[in-house]
């Protein structure tokens, strides 16, 4: 969480998150600029509504992945974090949306109670999403029609189509918000897409089936699975080329950039395991077993957590010991992976049955199931005004 460089984008959003704090609220705010603001986008961190205690524990779990904030400023932070928290979700709603490959639509369900506030017709076949940081907006990539979606969450309508290339799969947005890239699984190609614009500003030759994407902490690498080649490259954000291709023993499929951006997770489809690579070295260091055909990966401060299709289960690996938990049970064909807001719940879509399992982090069971249209794939979680919940 040490800041290691000038991030002034992240000053101005600090400034912009918190200006309805109180002026005793400052020193704490420079504070969380300097040590959390390198490694972890500040609106999201907001959008966990915890009390101080929880906030405490959690500043101090991220000792043990080397960040070296003194007692004395944990204390500080760990308070101003729960009003901050408590300041920026007040008046929000905690929504869910699904893209359902069947339906040709995202589904956008309430978090709490899983009620059907909107449907939003896109492309065809919506297979990946991703939310803007700022929670404005999500990319859908829809494989039937070859193109992304552009959807505007306050008003949850289609603000432009953007043409890729075929078979538009996942979709991974930069830290800043100013690029959005999309992977094209049958054309061995990555489109980078100027959010600002809505505009493909380059398509990047990369491996055989690209498939998923993760943006590094800092905004300056794109990690990509390719399935077809056993490999994953990396795409330099400043080029928008790819620079470099790391050969992996088979069908690379998930991938999730760990929190302080030192390990790479991802998930090999066929051989039932999932492997960390060191972003520094480029070298695999772990490789644990987990549950049959594991498809998507989460990571939190301190776990990973895996969809496992063909058994039926989200498996747990403790980052930290670097091992196996638990695999939970779950619905048939768990794919996209999604935390709510406020960390306490990861929900699991289920793309055979049409359901969303809802799994207690602290407990790592299920506790509820929400019936989710027909072939529901991928979720993004946002806060939003009571008012953009409204069905329009």
């Amino acid at each position: 969480m040490k800041r290691k460089n000038s991030l002034v984008r992240w000053s101005m959003v600090c400034v912009i998150a918190l200006f309805a704090l109180p002026a005793r609220g400052q020193d704490e705010a420079r504070l969380l600029e300097r040590e959390c603001a390198s490694c972890h986008r500040v609106p999201s961190l907001l959008q966990r509504n915890w009390d101080a205690e929880q906030w405490k524990e959690a500043i101090n779990r991220m000792h043990q992945y080397g960040a070296t904030i003194p007692q004395k400023d944990i204390e500080r932070l760990a308070p101003y974090l729960a009003r901050a928290s408590r300041e920026r979700t007040k008046g929000t709603e905690a929504l869910a949306y699904v893209a359902d490959e069947d339906l040709n639509e995202v589904l956008v369900v309430s978090v709490d109670g899983g009620k059907l506030r909107n449907r939003i017709a896109v492309g065809k076949a919506p297979h990946g999403i991703a939310v803007t940081p700022d929670g404005s907006r999500a990319y859908v990539a829809n494989m039937g029609s070859h193109d992304v979606s552009v959807i505007d969450l306050r008003s949850n309508r289609v603000l432009a189509t953007i043409p890729t290339g075929p078979n538009a799969h996942e979709v991974a947005i930069t830290p800043d918000g100013r690029f959005a890239y999309v992977s094209n699984h049958s054309q061995a190609s990555v489109s980078a897409i100027e959010v600002a614009s809505n505009r493909v500003i380059a398509t990047i030759p990369v491996g055989d089936a690209p498939h998923d994407l993760a943006v590094s902490p800092d905004g300056k690498w794109v990690w990509v699975t390719h399935m077809d080649s056993n490999d994953v490259g990396i795409i330099s954000v400043g080029e928008q080329k790819l620079i470099e291709r790391i050969p992996l023993r088979s069908s690379p499929h998930g991938i999730q950039v760990a929190p302080d951006g030192k390990l790479v997770w991802v998930a090999l489809l066929h051989r039932d395991t999932v492997l960390a690579l060191d972003t520094a070295s480029r070298k695999v260091v772990l490789e644990v077993r987990v549950g049959s055909e594991p498809y998507y990966l989460v990571a939190d401060s301190r776990y990973v957590w895996v969809s496992n299709q063909a058994s039926d289960s989200v498996s747990v690996i403790d980052a930290v010991k670097k091992q196996l938990v638990t695999s939970i049970p779950v619905g048939q064909e768990p794919h996209g992976l999604a935390f709510t807001p406020d960390g306490r719940y990861l929900w699991v879509a289920h793309r055979r049955q049409g359901t969303i399992s809802i799994i207690s982090v602290e407990k790592r069971a299920v506790v509820a199931e929400v019936k989710v249209g027909k072939r529901p794939h991928k979720i993004g979680i946002v806060l939003q005004t009571k008012e953009a919940a409204v069905k329009r």
